[in-house]
Order: structure tokens, then C-alpha cells, then sequence
């Protein structure tokens, strides 16, 4: 492997989070096309703040280990890597935010999970408003 690599798989594992509008969002800060997603998701989505979190912190475990990978990998290769990230950005949201609670959530049924496409994301359980 190479540093990059080794840098983008740590980028994966042991995210950045920034806050923004009171929700805590994968990524080292809001830039424009955050912006724009953020808005046009907030409305969408009614002003759901942890609909809006789960959505901007997703990621399908295909794509970011398949195309790193030179063999094919396996649905149950993506399952072991999802799993393991979800204890790796559980623990990461912790330290970093001790007194709000998180959902890490992989979806391990469904017809995403049944074709393989395996995602984590995050969000917080907000107080309602």
C-alpha cells in the first residue's frame, strides 16, 4: 500500500466530524456543495434534523473498499467492514461529543443489504423542538 491509501482508509475509520446547526456531520467542515446538499436536504426532508444527519453521513462500504481492492471483494467482506466501523466511529463520537447520543446504524437486512450494498451512518437522537 502507499501513505494515501493508508491516509484515505484512516479518513474512513477514524473520521473528522464538525457541528453545524446543532447536528454533527462526517467531514473536516462545511464547504459550498455542503451547503447546498444541507439546504436543499433540510427542506425535504421537513426540517428532520436526524434524517438530515443519517443522510449526509452514509456510506455505502462497496464503493469506498471495492475500488482500493485488486480481488473481488464479498458481501460478507463489506459486512466485516461495516460492522467494524460502526464500533470504530461509535467510539469516535464518543470521545469527541461525551454528552450526546448517537445511533451508528448498518443496514444488515433489506434490499440494499440482500444486493450487497451494505451502508453505515450516524446520527444524533435530538431533543424535540
Amino acid at each position: 500500500g502507499t501513505i494515501e491509501l493508508a491516509i484515505a482508509f484512516g479518513e474512513i475509520h477514524w473520521p473528522d466530524f464538525f457541528e453545524f446547526e446543532g447536528c454533527v456531520f462526517r467531514g473536516s467542515g462545511p464547504d459550498n456543495d455542503f451547503m447546498r446538499a444541507y439546504a436543499h436536504n433540510t427542506h425535504s426532508l421537513h426540517n428532520d434534523r436526524e434524517s438530515v444527519e443519517s443522510l449526509h453521513n452514509h456510506l455505502h462500504i462497496w464503493d469506498s473498499f471495492s475500488l482500493a481492492s485488486t480481488v473481488p471483494v464479498t458481501r460478507d467482506q463489506c459486512l466485516y467492514m461495516a460492522r467494524l466501523l460502526r464500533e470504530m466511529w461509535e467510539a469516535k463520537l464518543q470521545r469527541e461529543y461525551p454528552d450526546r447520543l448517537f445511533r451508528v446504524v448498518v443496514n444488515e437486512e433489506g434490499p440494499a443489504a440482500e444486493e450487497g450494498d451494505y451502508q453505515i451512518t450516524f446520527s444524533q437522537q435530538h431533543q424535540a423542538d
